[in-house]
C-alpha cells in the first residue's frame, strides 16, 4: 500500500483554513470581511470542508473496498471518528461549565442533561447550552461551544451511504457518478431539503461523491499535470463567473488527486508528527472561543488566529497520540497477516490496482 504524504498536508491546510475563516466570525460577529467571501462566494472554511469531503470520499471508498466486510469497515470508521470526538466534547463541556457557568454542576446537569447526551451521541450539531455564555455577543456566538461539528454528522451519513452501496452491489463508478450528478442538480435547482441537516448534506455531498469518483478513476489513470492545470484554470474561470459551487467538486477532486498522488511538488511530511488534521479541526473552534473570551471585546481576527492555530495544532497532536491512535488500535480488528490499515478520511493512503504502465504505487 502506497502512502501519499501530500494528502496529510492537504488535510492539515484544510483544517487551518477553517480556523482562519472562523477567526473573522468570532472576532467580528460576521464573515463579511473574510477575504475569500466576496470573490469566491464562500469563506475559505467552506472550501476547506469541501477538500475534507473530497479526500474522505476517495479514501473511505478505498477503505470499504479493502475491508470487503461491513463489520470491519464499520469498526474502522467508528474507531476513527468517535473516540476523538467524544473526548473533545467532554473536555469542551467540562471547561465551559467550570469556567463560565454560574450555577453548580447539579444545576447544569438538571437543566441540560439531555442536551449533554445529545452532543455526545452525534445527534446534535455540537454543544450548545442556553445560559452558558463564554462572552457577550449579539448573535449568541458566545454560547456556541463548537460550531464546527455539523460536518461530523454529514461524514457519518456519507460513511453509511458507502456501506449501503457496498451491500447492494452499487459501489461502482456508474452508480457513484449518477449520485454525484443527482445531488449536484439538487444543489443547482435550490432543493436544499426540508431541514438544516439535509441542507448541509446537499452542500457537501457533491464533494464526497466526487472523491468517490476519483477513487475509481485512479484505478486506471494517473493524474496528469496538464489536466490538473486545466482544472485550475477552469476553477479560476468558475470563480470569476460565480459558478464555483457547481464546478469545484469534480474539478477540485481531480486537482487534489493530482497534488496528492502525482504532483512533483512535495508539500512536506506533516505526518511525521502524527495525523493532526482531525484533532486540529475538532479543537479549533473551542480554542478560538476561549481566546476570544480571554482577549475580550475588541479582539481582532488576526489575534485570535495567531493564538488559536498553534494551540489547536498542539491539541491535534495530543489527540492523535493519546486518543485517536489508541482508539484505532482498539477498534480495528486484528488479523494474523500484517498489513497497513487505511485510516480514511485521515490516513493519506491510497491502494488501488494500477495499469502496468501506471506508477500510482
Amino acid at each position: 500500500m502506497t502512502r501519499y504524504r501530500n494528502f496529510d498536508t492537504l488535510r492539515l491546510i484544510a483544517a487551518s483554513s477553517v480556523i482562519f475563516s472562523h477567526s473573522f466570525l468570532i472576532a467580528e460577529g460576521h464573515e463579511r470581511n473574510e477575504p475569500f467571501a466576496g470573490p469566491f462566494g464562500h469563506i475559505l472554511a467552506i472550501y476547506g470542508v469541501f477538500i475534507f469531503f473530497i479526500l474522505s470520499g476517495l479514501l473511505v471508498t478505498q477503505s470499504m473496498m479493502d475491508a470487503r466486510s461491513l463489520p470491519t469497515f464499520s469498526l474502522k470508521r467508528f474507531g476513527r471518528i468517535v473516540p476523538g470526538l467524544l473526548v473533545c466534547n467532554v473536555l469542551t463541556i467540562l471547561i465551559a461549565v467550570e469556567w463560565f457557568y454560574e450555577g453548580t454542576w447539579a444545576q447544569f446537569l438538571a437543566e441540560h442533561g439531555r442536551m449533554v447526551l445529545t452532543s455526545l451521541s452525534l445527534i446534535g450539531d455540537g454543544p450548545y447550552f442556553n445560559g452558558l455564555e463564554l462572552y457577550p455577543s449579539p448573535i449568541y456566538l458566545g454560547t456556541i461551544l463548537n460550531g464546527s461539528l455539523w460536518t461530523i454528522q454529514q461524514e457519518v451519513l456519507s460513511y453509511g451511504l458507502v456501506a449501503l452501496l457496498f451491500c447492494i452491489g452499487g459501489l461502482n463508478l456508474t452508480v457513484v457518478a449518477l449520485l454525484f450528478y443527482a445531488v449536484l442538480c439538487m444543489q443547482y435547482f435550490g432543493f436544499w431539503g426540508f431541514s438544516k441537516f439535509m441542507g448541509n448534506f446537499i452542500l457537501v455531498a457533491p464533494c464526497f461523491f466526487a472523491g468517490m469518483i476519483m477513487y475509481f478513476v485512479l484505478r486506471y489513470h494517473r493524474p496528469a499535470g496538464s489536466l490538473a492545470l486545466l482544472c485550475l484554470l477552469l476553477l479560476a474561470g468558475a470563480a470569476y463567473f460565480r459558478v464555483l459551487d457547481y464546478t469545484f467538486p469534480l474539478l477540485g477532486a481531480y486537482l487534489i488527486a493530482y497534488l496528492g498522488t502525482a504532483a512533483p511538488i512535495n508539500l512536506g511530511n506533516s505526518a511525521r508528527f502524527g495525523d493532526l488534521s482531525y484533532g486540529t479541526y475538532l479543537y479549533g473552534w473551542p480554542v478560538q472561543q476561549l481566546v476570544r473570551a480571554w482577549l475580550g471585546e475588541g479582539a481582532q481576527w488576526w489575534q485570535i488566529f495567531a493564538v488559536a492555530l498553534p494551540v489547536a495544532l498542539v491539541l491535534g497532536f495530543v489527540s492523535w497520540h493519546l486518543v485517536e491512535k489508541p482508539g484505532l488500535k482498539l477498534f480495528v480488528p486484528r488479523s494474523g497477516k500484517k498489513r497497513p490499515v487505511p485510516h480514511a478520511p485521515t490516513d493519506g493512503q491510497l491502494s488501488v490496482p494500477a495499469e502496468p504502465n501506471s506508477s500510482l504505487a
